[in-house]
């Protein structure tokens, strides 16, 4: 899911950039009609681009810490002896989870 994220976004920052270097003016026109409408790609391509990279920067943080954090902190909750024994179940290999009594 990250990669795709990145890729999007990088495909989406692809008509500002072809603008920016003067490839392209950033307006597709579209002949419908009588009338001419035109759709301004820059500003969406700009911000889908931003959200899908803050997408992907909220996954991996996610994955890696923010998990972790809310792991330790209902560990924290329980009541321990010192005896028991936990298998932290979800989307990876199952982990043996050792507290030591405060």
């Amino acid at each position: 899911m990250v990669r795709n994220l990145v890729l999007a976004a990088v495909a989406s920052f692809l008509p500002a950039l072809a603008a920016a270097a003067a490839l392209w003016t950033g307006v597709m026109r579209i002949p419908l009609g009588g009338l001419d409408v035109r759709l301004v790609l820059v500003p969406m391509g700009v911000s889908i681009g931003l959200t899908c990279a803050a997408l992907a920067v909220y996954k991996v943080w996610g994955g890696k810490v923010g998990k972790l954090h809310k792991r330790e902190r209902l560990l924290d909750s329980l009541s321990w002896r010192g005896d028991e024994r936990v298998l932290d179940v979800g989307s990876e290999p199952g982990k043996r989870v050792t507290r030591k009594r405060r």
